[in-house]
């Protein structure tokens, strides 16, 4: 949502002025990461979607990607990798591949969209496939996630939605810091 501040100040007396200063918009998501390399229409005549929901703070373990706007009742694939890139119609699929370098696939976590044409896939970010097996995510890690999927359309018989990234940053405690109250003499 997109949300402003608005804040009243008081005097040395304890008096609240009469005026206010806003500051804003502050636009807060639960979404990580931006989307790059656009995604080719589906058979539904749009292009199917990718996001990366929850905290891109690694220790966290929190992350879930969510594949949406995609055809009804279709099977998908989740692919990662380290590195973006881009190879049209790979295989003679009718979309493009945005993940460069050596792929990691969740095959454990072949999913179907359903009636509602989305699914979503929480990852575990300790058991990350990687073309060689699994690996952590580590703070200062940047990954890139894609779903490949099977279209309705009789050639090509599959599609891609558009990436996402994830760089992932260092835990960190968010709570306000606590002070000692000052010494009285």
């Amino acid at each position: 949502g997109t949300y402003y501040l608005n804040m009243k100040t008081v005097d040395v007396a304890g008096n609240w002025t009469s005026t206010y200063s806003s500051f804003g918009p502050f636009i807060i998501s639960d979404e990580c990461g931006t989307n790059y390399c656009a995604a080719n229409p589906s058979s539904t005549g749009a292009p199917a979607r990718i996001r990366a929901l929850g905290s891109d703070t690694a220790a966290a373990n929190d992350l879930t990607i969510e594949a949406y706007d995609m055809p009804l009742n279709t099977f998908g694939l989740l692919a990662t990798s380290l590195a973006p890139g881009f190879v049209a119609n790979p295989g003679g699929s009718q979309g493009n591949l945005c993940l460069g370098g050596s792929l990691g696939r969740y095959n454990a976590n072949i999913m179907n969209s359903g009636a509602t044409g989305s699914f979503q896939i929480p990852l575990d970010l300790t058991m990350t496939p990687t073309s060689s097996g699994m690996a952590s995510v580590a703070a200062g890690d940047t990954r890139y996630w894609q779903v490949w999927y099977r279209d309705a359309t009789p050639t090509p018989p599959s599609n891609f939605t558009d990436p996402v990234p994830a760089t992932f940053s260092l835990s960190c405690d968010r709570r306000a810091p606590t002070h000692a109250a000052p010494e009285r003499h």
